[in-house]
């Protein structure tokens, strides 16, 4: 890296004189405080990023460069722009102003930029957007506005923007949306909004988004969603709830969604489920429930996730599972279970995942000593390349206090039984349980006092 003594600080215009048919100029890295331009006018890509002296830029510096497509401004300490800095960069399509310092921007700064395809206005300190800011650009494919400071959306920001593909709000403090900032955005593709400070949406909120394909809305403060929120989002494929204070859910909830490929719900409130939320869901490849209040799930909960490959319900308090519960996944390849309540769990609740690649038991309460322990503990042993990590049996005093803990590949069982349960591992027949039980039953009478 050079010292700052061989950086730049000022630039002659006669530096460039003659050179006509100079196409990139990159100022990037130095200590620049004005910029030569008279001589620029054939560039068409300027990069002046990380220019640590470059706190502000004089009114109309760039007037001359007639031909700029590409125009860096990265990582300086700008702090705001004159009204008519880019009033002659008619060709202009890719203009970076992120990691400055910019609290305001000037309602018609960037009204002569009607070929704008890219505007980065990420990493800085805007606290509030004019309505009419970017009425203008007509062409804007790409918005960024991640981390800054704003508070709200005004309604008609995108107004007449139909080109618009991607918009990214993550990052800032917006607690209200009005129900029709997004109206008309019919070609947005990526739309993210997490880590604000919403709580409710409009039920009419993502109406016109019928290309979206990806809506984030995690770390935010949303308890209930509307109905019909994303009735028309048919094509949608990533949808992003997690960290936030979802308590319910309602089987309307995701009607329309078709295509969804990814639904993340992890870290939320969630209590319990109806039966029939997911039944919609039928093109589903990821679903996400770690860290919510779960206790019990429906039988017929994920019975229509036939495509289903990724699982994670751990960190629940689940204590207990139906035996049907995981019937008709059979594409399951990942399932987590870890961190919950379970002591035991009932015979063939696995038997329904043929394809199963990983799954994680662990942090589990499982009892060692109790006949109900007999089917995981055989599962494991039958699968133990699929394990994540090694689930813990524990057996348990009269007063339910932890006595001992055992890994649950030997747990408290003959050793008969063990090999018993290891040489049968093809054999799930009702008949093998109830052997294996008469050979517990004999082992527990065999060892109990006279």
């Amino acid at each position: 890296f050079p010292s700052d003594r061989s950086k730049i600080r000022s630039v002659d215009e006669a530096s460039f004189r003659g050179a006509t048919n100079l196409q990139h100029l990159d100022l990037s890295g130095n200590l620049l405080i004005t910029v030569p331009t008279e001589a620029l006018r054939d560039v068409k890509r300027l990069d002046l990023l990380d220019n640590l002296d470059l706190n502000s830029l004089p009114s109309k510096v760039f007037s001359d460069l007639i031909s700029l497509q590409s125009l860096d401004l990265y990582r300086n300490r700008l702090t705001s722009l004159p009204l008519d800095i880019f009033s002659n960069l008619t060709n202009l399509q890719n203009l970076q102003l992120d990691s400055n310092q910019i609290s305001d921007l000037p309602d018609g700064v960037f009204d002569s930029l009607s070929r704008l395809n890219e505007l980065q206005l990420s990493y800085n300190r805007i606290l509030e957007l004019h309505p009419a800011l970017f009425t203008k650009l007509k062409s804007l494919q790409n918005l960024y506005l991640e981390h800054n400071a704003l508070s709200h959306l005004p309604k008609g920001l995108f107004h007449r923007m139909n080109h618009l593909r991607e918009v990214d709000l993550n990052d800032n403090h917006i607690s209200s949306l009005h129900h029709s900032v997004f109206h008309g955005l019919v070609r947005v593709l990526s739309l993210r909004l997490s880590n604000n400070h919403l709580s409710s949406l409009h039920s009419d909120q993502f109406r016109d988004l019928i290309d979206l394909k990806k809506l984030n809305l995690d770390g935010n403060y949303i308890s209930k969603l509307p109905t019909s929120l994303f009735m028309n989002l048919t094509i949608l494929t990533t949808l992003d709830l997690n960290n936030n204070h979802l308590s319910e859910l309602s089987p309307d909830d995701f009607v329309g969604l078709t295509h969804l490929k990814e639904l993340r719900l992890n870290f939320n409130q969630l209590h319990d489920i109806p039966f029939n939320t997911f039944h919609h869901l039928h093109n589903l490849r990821r679903l996400l429930l770690q860290n919510n209040n779960l206790s019990s799930l429906h039988p017929q909960l994920f019975a229509r996730l036939l495509k289903l490959t990724e699982l994670n319900l751990g960190e629940n308090k689940l204590d207990h599972l139906q035996p049907d519960v995981f019937q008709g996944l059979r594409n399951l390849h990942k399932l987590s279970l870890k961190s919950n309540k379970l002591r035991a769990m009932e015979n063939r609740v696995l038997e329904p995942l043929k394809k199963l690649k990983a799954v994680d038991l662990s942090d589990n309460l499982w009892e060692c000593t109790s006949v109900r322990i007999l089917y995981i503990s055989c599962w494991v042993n039958m699968h133990r390349d699929k394990l994540v990590d090694q689930p813990i049996c524990f057996s348990y005093s009269p007063s339910d206090s932890v006595s001992e803990d055992k890994v649950l590949l030997d747990p408290a069982m003959p050793p008969l039984l063990q090999d018993y349960c290891i040489s049968n591992a093809t054999n799930s027949s009702s008949l093998f349980l109830l052997e294996i039980f008469n050979l517990l039953m004999m082992f527990f009478i065999a060892i109990s006092p006279s």
